[in-house]
């Protein structure tokens, strides 16, 4: 994790005074912050001291000194004001000589100068008051069990200030705003701030909650609950329960391309990624299945959405190559044949030799319909999803159209307003599937770890593959490529937001998807979080 991804509220803040965008929430929020531990003082510090050199003129008239005493500092001042790194002593000083500088100074800069300036001269005379007369921030305290401090941590008669710890048994420690958490023995666990603890390995509970919003975290997901709560992690397994609402905020949750076909424009944008999509010349644009737009794909050789290769040059390159699963996503309202030898593509691209990756409906003949079905199924109409994997080949996961053991007919699909497709494959464990309106409809077990080959530069295409003619006859909307595999709780969760009418996001007026995204957690379930996303999924009974 980089400083930047660590300290990143921190990062926001600043961003908003040099700005001038600050609120005095976010005053608060980082004063907060800042008192958490050292290591986000001196973030800040340099932080808001490259910004002042950034805004500075060419001419160089301000330059910035880094030097180490007890801490480091940093001074903004007139280039050439002082050789050894000596600070002006008042603000106001310092006000005298901006103005004094030949040329102008935008008012802009000049102000967010101002406020730098005065804020990091306040933090460093914090830090040094506390350093110089010895003391420490106490975010909790020990009530039982033994602990060892590592880096940075300090444990002074059974005061915990900011850092990492573990416990030699089970420890209890309590926050000085009433929140008591138990660990069990061997765990490893960071104190951030007064708010926040990450667990890095070994088991947590909250035993006393002080009722308010709390944030436990781990390298792939974050959350945030006002109840109680058990985490649990192991190498390759973490659960958690909590007793009340919570929401998580998973690492890895945005797609690498998304299409919601609501702009009405010559392209299909990415909302996501730059795969901007080219529209065949008999595309239209029609009602949106949710929001305002969609694509209406009429059965012609000429219907197709070209969203080209992202990036991609060589096999395994581009945004459309992935590692550690891929996950495509679909609202369709079809209108299919189900014709023998007919077939109607969702998404599709095709890489070097017989290497491709498919979405569609299709009816293989009988003597076709084996060859590349893994697990077979009889021939008729299905939905298929087709991938080339290392060391077992090209093979097609398909969804019979019979309507047995739960699967609907192609008859019913037609007959609905929308249906929400997913095709997922997760590389660890090896695990291939196909759910319909949220639902598992089928799936394939491969050996723990089986890669798959992608990317490269072949061109990926909704509704159509041009140069085979696989035209798709109906509707596709908000289609969404990723880099892993869905798991089932966030495709159900998805089926659900669309059935309302909002995108798998919930989040309106969309430009691009933001960097983070709350998910809400049922309460008094066991959630496990897959370790490499952070995303949920409800473990079975």
């Amino acid at each position: 994790m980089t400083r930047s991804d660590e300290f990143a509220e921190i990062k926001t803040i600043a961003d908003a005074i040099c700005d001038e965008e600050v609120t005095p929430k976010q005053m608060v929020e980082l004063e907060k912050l800042l008192l958490a531990s050292h290591e986000a003082r001196l973030f800040y510090l340099e932080y808001v001291g490259m910004h002042a050199y950034m805004q500075g003129e060419s001419s160089a008239q301000m330059e910035i000194v880094m030097r180490r005493l007890q801490v480091e500092e940093i001074i903004i001042r007139p280039a050439g004001s002082g050789g050894n790194g000596e600070p002006p002593n008042e603000l106001n000083n310092f006000e005298k000589n901006i103005e004094g500088l030949p040329g102008p100074v935008p008012g802009k800069n000049k102000t967010v100068l101002y406020i730098i300036t005065f804020l990091s001269m306040l933090l460093i005379s914090f830090i040094a008051y506390n350093l110089g007369k010895g003391q420490s921030q106490s975010l909790a305290m020990l009530e039982s069990g033994i602990l060892t401090h590592e880096k940075l941590g300090e444990l002074k008669n059974e005061n915990l200030e900011a850092g990492i710890y573990t416990t030699k048994e089970q420890a209890t420690i309590s926050f000085t705003d009433g929140d008591h958490f138990s660990l069990s023995k061997n765990s490893q666990f960071e104190i951030k701030n007064q708010n926040e603890i990450w667990l890095i390995k070994g088991k947590i509970e909250r035993t006393h909650s002080s009722n308010t919003d709390f944030k436990i975290a781990s390298d792939s997901f974050s959350i945030k609950t006002k109840g109680k709560l058990n985490l649990h992690k192991q190498k390759s397994k973490i659960s958690l329960s909590t007793t009340k609402q919570s929401v998580i905020l998973p690492k890895r949750w945005k797609p690498n391309h998304y299409w919601n076909f609501d702009d009405k424009a010559d392209r299909a944008v990415d909302l996501s990624g730059k795969a901007y999509g080219i529209l065949g010349q008999t595309t239209t644009n029609v009602e949106g299945l949710i929001g305002s737009g969609a694509y209406k794909f009429e059965n012609r050789k000429t219907d197709f959405v070209d969203v080209g290769s992202g990036g991609g040059k060589a096999l395994g390159t581009g945004s459309f190559s992935v590692t550690d699963g891929v996950t495509i996503e679909a609202l369709i309202k079809t209108e299919w044949s189900g014709k023998e030898l007919d077939y109607d593509e969702i998404f599709r691209m095709n890489q070097v030799k017989n290497m491709r990756m498919i979405l569609c409906f299709q009816n293989d003949s009988s003597s076709k319909a084996s060859k590349m079905s893994v697990p077979k199924v009889k021939p008729g109409p299905v939905i298929s999803f087709g991938l080339f994997l290392v060391g077992q080949g090209y093979h097609e996961l398909e969804m019979p159209l019979d309507g047995l053991n739960g699967r609907p007919t192609l008859e019913e699909l037609k007959s609905q307003d929308k249906t929400h497709v997913v095709a997922a494959y997760n590389v660890a464990s090896g695990f291939k599937a196909i759910y319909i309106n949220g639902t598992l409809m089928a799936s394939h077990k491969y050996p723990e770890g089986t890669k798959m080959l992608s990317g490269g530069p072949g061109i990926a295409t909704i509704g159509n593959i041009p140069l085979f003619s696989e035209p798709f006859t109906g509707v596709i909307d908000e289609v969404a490529f990723y880099d892993f595999a869905l798991t089932p709780y966030i495709v159900n969760q998805h089926h659900q937001l669309s059935s309302q009418g909002k995108n798998y996001f919930d989040l309106e007026e969309i430009e691009s998807l933001p960097e983070s995204l709350e998910i809400t957690l049922p309460q008094s379930t066991k959630i496990i979080i897959d370790p490499q996303t952070g995303l949920p999924f409800i473990e079975d009974k």
